[in-house]
């Protein structure tokens, strides 16, 4: 890996930290047991629509358990991937347990947590799990800047 790659990922792992802290400070009053949409009613009434099929409609973690708890433990557990992420051990690994978590949260988020820079996260980290100096992916990356100038155009 190059010195390029190695310090583009430790960049992602800075911004998927502030991400994970950010809805942990965030998660219990918009999508808690208390909040404004609590994601246990969300999923409960996913699977009332949907039946086996709402798994696939709505992926996360979160219909193993939805509680507080579990909400407080994929922010801890994402931040601290990220920081392993940031010191450079275990790349691959941290990239698919993060990006796994954030389209969680991105799900669970519901209204909050669908805006273009989440989506944005969520692909450069599907990419990043691939990353390295080849002309493809370097390519892919780039197509993404692309699109994501574009679409803040329209």
């Amino acid at each position: 890996m190059n010195r390029a790659t190695g310090l583009f990922l430790k960049a992602l792992g800075a911004i998927y930290l502030i991400a994970f802290v950010s809805f942990g400070v965030q998660a219990s009053g918009l999508i808690g047991s208390l909040g404004i949409l609590p994601v246990a009613n969300y999923l409960r009434g996913m699977h009332q629509a949907l039946g086996a099929r709402a798994f696939w409609y709505a992926p996360t973690v979160f219909w193993i358990g939805s509680s507080d708890v579990a909400l407080h433990a994929a922010w801890i557990a994402g931040a601290a991937l990220a920081i392993v992420l940031m010191l450079g051990f275990f790349r691959r690994v941290c990239l698919i347990a993060m990006l796994i978590l954030y389209i969680s949260i991105s799900t669970a988020g519901q209204d909050f947590w669908s805006f273009q820079w989440d989506i944005l996260l969520t692909e450069t980290g599907f990419l990043a799990i691939f990353a390295d100096a080849s002309p493809g992916r370097t390519w892919l990356f780039r197509w993404l800047l692309f699109r994501l100038m574009f679409m803040s155009g329209l």
